[in-house]
Parts: C-alpha cells; sequence; structure tokens
C-alpha cells in the first residue's frame, strides 16, 4: 500500500535571535522568513514550528 503524501509532515525545530534592540527584531524576521520560504517550497504539507519561546 503507497501513500499519497496526504499524511507528509515537516518539523522545524527552531531558535531565532532572541533580544530586543532593532538589530535583533530584523535578524529574527529573517530567520523567520528563510524558514517559512522554506515551508512554502514543500507546497500543500503539514507543518511544525517549535522551538524556545521566552515570556518577557
Amino acid at each position: 500500500m503507497g501513500t499519497t503524501g496526504a499524511a507528509d509532515f515537516y518539523s522545524y525545530s527552531i531558535h531565532l535571535k532572541s533580544g530586543s534592540t532593532n538589530s535583533d527584531e530584523v535578524t529574527r524576521a529573517n530567520e523567520a522568513r528563510v524558514i517559512r520560504n522554506h515551508a512554502d517550497q514543500r507546497g500543500a504539507a503539514n507543518v511544525i514550528y517549535a522551538g524556545g519561546l521566552q515570556l518577557e
């Protein structure tokens, strides 16, 4: 029995740049953009993003 890919998923374990300076925010946005672009290239797929979260 083959699969159609409908059950495929991608998991990203990430740790974006922390900090609250303008430079940190720009770096973090760029990192998120790279990850999102990579996921978008997978097409219609299930994606899980996981990583550290620091609440301030």
